[in-house]
């Protein structure tokens, strides 16, 4: 009988020690989960920090492009009028007139060309941004 006793009592010691085990390995999991689970959590954090920054970087970059384009927009329109008064007060003739119209359209249409260009460049670079 007391040899049952101590083979019972070394039973229940081996089934408390495997699930003292358990429950160790079941602590250790958790804590690597919640673990990978704040470091997910700071991924995503960061990343939508990143693609707030880049909206708004993309933001003002339009903004400034539609501020050069307004900008080009005067100077062509400021050049067009002083050209149609020369024209009006007779110091060109009409076929210099027609000449100059077209060089300042060509130059004007060139530099909106190039400044969109600058901006489609630009906004190629914000993936890049985004992915580091």
């Amino acid at each position: 009988a007391a040899r049952a006793r101590e083979e019972q009592r070394i039973k229940d010691a081996e089934t408390a020690a495997e699930k003292a085990a358990e429950k160790a390995a079941e602590r250790e999991q958790k804590i690597a989960d919640d673990k990978a689970k704040r470091k997910a959590d700071a991924d995503a954090k960061a990343l939508a920090q990143e693609q707030s920054n880049t909206d708004a970087w993309l933001v003002e970059l339009d903004r400034r492009t539609m501020s050069e384009m307004q900008l080009l927009n005067a100077q062509y329109m400021d050049e067009a009028i002083k050209l149609a008064e020369k024209h009006q007060q007779g110091l060109v003739s009409e076929t210099e007139y027609q000449e100059a119209l077209k060089n300042i359209r060509a130059h004007y249409s060139g530099e909106r060309i190039t400044l969109v260009q600058e901006e489609i460049e630009a906004q190629k670079e914000a993936p890049a941004r985004l992915l580091g």
